[in-house]
């Protein structure tokens, strides 16, 4: 049995100038999954690729999303995002500047025994931006990225009720995204075509081991151990949208973290965080991060606030246009489970050091200069 579902969200904003000059800007989401042999009565597909049942030590992103435990399961994700701008006025002819992914996931949950499950399965990314640059005309002004196989596997042990053991494996790769809105637009001819030649993917391949331990039902505690490598770090210098290549590095690194609940209403959670890069340029520096997070529940109102203390990231591309070193992130959510309205407001604050990029889960897809800033964001959702 195949079952299809298909969800569809269009987003159009119009910007409108003075006389005689109007653009359009259209983002469009398109998605659809497939599930072969489903179990009956679960949830539908999730993409994430977290295959042990974790406990609630380990601090992710705020808006993190419950993970699928299904087993025995073929998945199959194909995902479409394009963003659209086009403008004219009376001086300059029409240009049509446009970015296009496309994600494919495939992926198989193998449960081999009660308590011993794996994962095998790949992502395949394309991400073109067309008309990046409007000095350049035809196929002088696109930057690509495509990589069809991107590998991925892990297994999943868990000896007790309280234990959870996983180790996984995983490639992804990352490329500029924003033709339209921000980017090498402006360049000179000569200059766009010389940062096409020089820019590069950001590709991730990781080694994990994952422990999460329930020691009582207020305490819990999870521990990471990683090993891999980035290679040609996608960043932007000094408040720019201009995507550079910041450098590669092999990096090693441990995070350990726990929670505890003091009240059915309250938490409070503490991780830190500790790496070794290696790199050609510099054979020895480190990063390191210790977070804080508290949490309120009480009916449909949900809060949480957190604040990171860290070292500078190691890549000068990243350490320059950072220079902070101490991050706060803050959310608030309210919904109802019989109302059909969320609203949500978040202060995001982005984490730049590499071995938090290369420790997370986040897939393969566009690198944004609006993901490295700090922002205020206010969201209201319809679920009908």
């Amino acid at each position: 049995m195949v079952r299809h579902a298909l969800a569809l969200a269009l987003a159009a904003t119009l910007i409108a100038g003075h006389d005689p000059a109007a653009a359009q800007m259209l983002l469009q989401h398109e998605g659809t999954p497939f599930s072969l042999k489903p179990r009956s009565g679960l949830p539908g597909l999730h993409t994430g690729f977290v295959p042990a049942r974790t406990t609630r030590a380990r601090i992710d992103r705020l808006d993190i999303i419950p993970v699928d435990d299904r087993a025995d399961m073929v998945e199959i994700m194909l995902r479409r995002q394009k963003l659209a701008f086009t403008g004219s006025d009376d001086r300059s002819p029409t240009f049509a500047p446009r970015s296009r992914m496309v994600l494919l996931t495939v992926q198989d949950r193998l449960s081999i025994r009660d308590n011993l499950s794996a994962v095998l399965g790949f992502q395949g990314m394309k991400l073109i931006n067309n008309g990046a640059n409007v000095t350049a005309v035809g196929r002088d002004g696109r930057l690509r990225v495509r990589d069809w196989f991107l590998p991925r596997a892990a297994i999943a042990f868990t000896p007790r009720d309280d234990l959870a053991l996983a180790f996984s494996y995983r490639e992804i790769a990352r490329g500029f995204g924003e033709t339209g809105r921000s980017g090498p637009m402006g360049l000179a001819h000569e200059d766009f075509r010389a940062l096409a030649r020089r820019l590069q993917p950001e590709r991730h391949s990781r080694l994990r081991l994952d422990a999460d331990w329930q020691a009582t039902p207020e305490l819990s505690l999870a521990m990471t151990a990683y090993h891999g490598q980035i290679s040609d770090r996608l960043s932007f210098l000094d408040r720019s949208a201009l995507p550079l290549n910041g450098g590669s590095a092999t990096i090693e690194g441990v995070r350990i973290g726990f929670r505890h609940r003091l009240s059915p209403h309250w938490y409070w959670a503490m991780r830190y965080g500790e790496a070794r890069l290696n790199s050609a340029a510099d054979h020895g520096s480190s990063e390191h991060s210790l977070t804080l997070e508290t949490g309120w529940t009480h009916g449909p109102l949900k809060a949480t606030m957190r604040g990171t203390s860290s070292s500078l990231p190691a890549f000068a591309s990243d350490a320059r246009s950072f220079g902070r070193r101490f991050r706060v992130e803050a959310d608030i959510r309210y919904q109802r489970p019989s109302a059909p309205l969320a609203l949500s407001l978040r202060l995001t604050d982005p984490d730049r050091l590499a071995s938090s990029a290369l420790a997370s889960d986040a897939p393969s897809g566009p690198v944004l200069a609006a993901d490295r800033a700090r922002g205020l964001v206010l969201g209201v959702k319809l679920n009908w």
